[in-house]
């Protein structure tokens, strides 16, 4: 029978988690809106810039929870009571803190725009998130990095190493190079 924590640790090519490549798509999609929110207000046609600002908060939610999902699978490896755990929860909340912001922007858009540039409220929103987005993409870095297994662990893990085998032997190699 196979690990169930394999599947955690499927990449895409790059070497990435496939939640770090997949909260690229909601980034964009929130800081995006939040563009043609801004042109909207210059624009001689903010009805379309604001709808599309309003699909793109839309397609960002979707993009979330997909991503959401992938996170939520690759931090089931993360041991209780580590600091990798304490990170991943605050992490966890500022996304479901940012999932109810830009959910409750969608509502506002879809109830309040009527076919001009964007509304003061909705830029906020849109404001707001981005700058949150920024934070939570911090938390997330902060993650992985406290991690006790990843980035060039998971390397070693997949080649049958602890972590700490790794630097014991390449600091043997460099001895054997030097004596040589």
């Amino acid at each position: 029978m196979s690990d169930p924590s394999s599947t955690a640790r499927v990449s895409p090519p790059s070497g990435r988690s496939l939640h770090s490549v997949l909260v690229l798509a909601p980034i964009g999609c929130w800081s995006s809106g939040l563009a043609f929110d801004v042109a909207s207000l210059f624009s001689g046609d903010p009805a379309f810039l604001v709808r599309v600002g309003t699909w793109l908060t839309g397609a960002g939610l979707v993009a979330a929870v997909v991503a959401g999902i992938a996170g939520m699978v690759a931090a089931g490896p993360i041991p209780d009571g580590t600091a990798a755990q304490r990170r991943m929860l605050a992490h966890m909340g500022l996304v479901m803190t940012l999932l109810v912001l830009y959910a409750f922007g969608l509502i506002l858009r879809l109830a309040v725009q009527l076919g001009g540039p964007a509304v003061p409220s909705t830029l906020a929103i849109s404001a707001t998130g981005v700058l949150l987005v920024g934070i939570t993409g911090w938390t997330g870095r902060a993650v992985r990095r406290s991690r006790p297994i990843g980035g060039g662990g998971r390397r070693l893990e997949a080649a049958g190493m602890e972590s700490g085998e790794g630097s014991q032997r390449r600091d043997s190699n460099r001895r054997a190079d030097s004596d040589s």
